[in-house]
């Protein structure tokens, strides 16, 4: 038996708003400190991750981020930002010096209300927020975690309050996709909305093919772990043993096992000279490789934590070197065909791709008029993310990763989260183990996809609209998951 664990991984670009959402500003705040902060903090939550690290380091107490590390948070902040995108405040309850209540609206229309506690002396820096889904007084675990109210469901109700969910949602064009809910591996729900293709009217099917975003980076992950346990290469490896000419000092300090708990301190591959790059030309793993390769570390490895895409681009190319395959191939041959995931590919923009979704957007700010994504991609995915999948093979994928298929049962529960395990080869699977509850969301501009499981319950969202649409229904359908009756 493993213990729960849930990871959610963070976006391959940042998360956009909502189209007219307004921010913090569009509301008079009371003048309180714990206002200030308070206010402070939906701005940066509405602006993305390197905001909301700034929010904690000015606006958080000593006493707070000594119980609950930054890293932690940012944990805790892309969990909620995945299930409510943008949150608009519209009501302010309860306010005195040392606290306030915020009313919120998410991007489904929905309200959250947030109790901000702070120090009871001046500056009175946040100590933490309780956080209840609905209007009312403040329930529930404090540190941004979302509330699942409500009595237990049956798999009908679930399935219903699901279908209804999302079919007002995609009524209102704010969603775009497919949803998979799946007990013990058997579909409760397989059903798609909206359109896959606009400009023809093409409509998205249960079998259409969505971009993956950074959940790609799960199957990369299982590729590490096929190859340790198979003795090719150790987590403990130094990035030097595979790149020697690796630039940089610190390169030697850089392990396998930090480039995966993106604690390398590599840089992004979303960085300037992407936004000027010919991305017709991005179209195999190591093409992404010079993007990043002459920019300084974030940070000293091992030291911090930071999400990094060019961390995974560098997995991608050790696996190759370690494997003898073309990283491609190897997860055509390895993963994907061991799961029976028959419709998953990296297919390239100009390749003529069937059932293939276009990604939306509305542009970095939420605000522009809908249109394709395009020019935002690069011509073929890379170990980081892009490659595509649908509702079946991600279930198939589910199923197989969690009966021990892909990897042994250690190596398993590192994929989703766990310590690597104590040898380096690990005897196949004896029995059953209680199923992980684990989460992994991925996504850029037209592009979101989400995969859940809790218990015996897997959960499947595909979107080809922005991530806070997406996220903001997956985010509710998880609430319901965790209502229904084991």
């Amino acid at each position: 038996m493993i213990r729960s664990l849930t990871i959610f991984v963070g976006f391959a670009l940042g998360l956009a708003l909502a189209p007219g959402a307004p921010g913090a500003d569009s509301l008079p705040w009371p003048d309180t400190e714990a206002a200030k902060h308070a206010r402070a903090w939906f701005d940066a939550f509405n602006a993305g991750e390197s905001a909301m690290r700034a929010v904690y380091l000015e606006h958080y107490s000593p006493e707070a981020l000594a119980a609950r590390p930054i890293e932690a948070r940012l944990g805790g902040y892309r969990d909620m930002r995945a299930q409510n995108g943008s949150l608009t405040p519209v009501s302010f309850p309860e306010v005195e010096e040392g606290a306030i209540q915020v009313v919120a609206r998410n991007v489904s229309g929905e309200m959250v209300t947030l109790a901000f506690q702070c120090e009871p002396a001046a500056p009175h820096r946040i100590l933490g927020i309780r956080v209840q889904m609905g209007e009312g007084g403040p329930g529930g675990p404090g540190g941004g975690a979302m509330v699942s109210a409500g009595p237990p469901l049956d798999d009908a109700a679930a399935v219903e309050a699901m279908r209804s969910m999302v079919s007002r949602a995609a009524a209102a064009d704010s969603f775009s996709g497919a949803v998979l809910l799946a007990r013990d591996g058997k579909p409760l729900l397989r059903q798609a909305w909206n359109r896959a293709e606009r400009r023809f009217a093409v409509a998205n099917q249960p079998e259409t093919r969505f971009n993956l975003g950074s959940v790609n980076k799960l199957f990369t992950k299982v590729a590490i772990a096929q190859l340790a346990q198979a003795g090719k290469l150790s987590l403990d490896d130094p990035l030097t043993k595979w790149f020697p000419d690796w630039p940089g000092k610190s390169a030697s300090k850089i392990t396998l096992a930090m480039l995966a708990g993106h604690r390398a301190g590599i840089t992004d591959i979303f960085n300037d000279r992407y936004e000027t790059a010919d991305r017709s030309k991005l179209r195999h793993n190591r093409d992404f490789v010079a993007l990043f390769r002459d920019e300084p570390l974030w940070f000293e490895p091992g030291t911090s934590q930071r999400y990094s895409n060019g961390s995974y681009v560098l997995l991608g190319e050790i696996i190759a070197k370690a494997s003898g395959e073309d990283y491609y191939d190897y997860m055509r041959s390895h993963v994907w065909e061991p799961a029976g995931m028959t419709a998953t590919g990296y297919f390239a923009a100009d390749d003529p791709t069937p059932d293939l979704a276009m990604g939306y957007t509305r542009g970095e700010g939420g605000k522009e008029p809908l249109h394709e994504n395009v020019f935002t991609r690069p011509a073929r995915g890379s170990a980081a993310g892009g490659g595509y999948s649908t509702l079946d093979d991600m279930l198939r994928f589910d199923q197989a990763l969690n009966a021990d298929k892909l990897c042994a049962p250690g190596w398993t529960d590192w994929v989703i989260g766990g310590p690597p395990p104590a040898q380096p080869r690990v005897a196949a699977a004896t029995g059953r183990r209680e199923a992980p509850s684990v989460g992994f969301a991925g996504g850029a501009l037209g592009i979101s996809a989400d995969y859940t499981r809790e218990g015996p319950i897997t959960l499947i969202v595909l979107g080809n609209f922005d991530p806070p649409f997406t996220q903001a229904i997956a985010g509710q359908l998880r609430a319901i998951v965790r209502r229904m009756k084991s």
